[in-house]
């Protein structure tokens, strides 16, 4: 994450989460002009979410990631790397975009200058996901 924010510094990052000042690079990171550190609390998330256009994930070990599906439901478009579910919900080049696990850094500026370019309904394309939907595919 940092190689790419720091080789990437006509872009604005924002990282949004809690606890990342306890990570090496955090200082690092932060001393970087294209960076913002956003820890939210349960309340503030949306609004932290909705100041936003794209969603960014590289992490290669995921269950989900559940945070890909919280912001698609704000309408950001993500491009994040294949793992977890992520292959299950986004088309690549119709409602996000996906990465490889090997990708470059080169990769990433790629995809992330496409989805800047776009407005996409990212919203729709996740309401079969609803808990609604599933508690009434659950119970019947």
């Amino acid at each position: 994450m940092f190689e790419v924010i720091a080789n990437n510094l006509d872009f604005n990052f924002t990282l949004i989460g809690r606890g990342w000042e306890y990570s090496e690079i955090f200082d690092q990171m932060l001393k970087l002009p294209n960076f913002t550190y956003l820890e939210f609390t349960f309340p503030t998330y949306l609004d932290c979410l909705e100041k936003n256009h794209i969603f960014l994930s590289l992490s290669t070990l995921e269950g989900g990631p559940l945070p890909m599906l919280e912001t698609m439901a704000c309408n950001l478009i993500p491009v994040c790397i294949a793992t977890g579910w992520v292959t299950d919900l986004i088309q690549h080049g119709q409602n996000g975009y996906i990465l490889s696990k090997n990708c470059s850094i080169a990769d990433v500026r790629e995809f992330l200058i496409s989805a800047m370019k776009r407005e996409l309904n990212t919203r729709n394309s996740i309401k079969q996901y609803s808990y609604e939907r599933y508690l009434n595919n659950f119970l019947s």
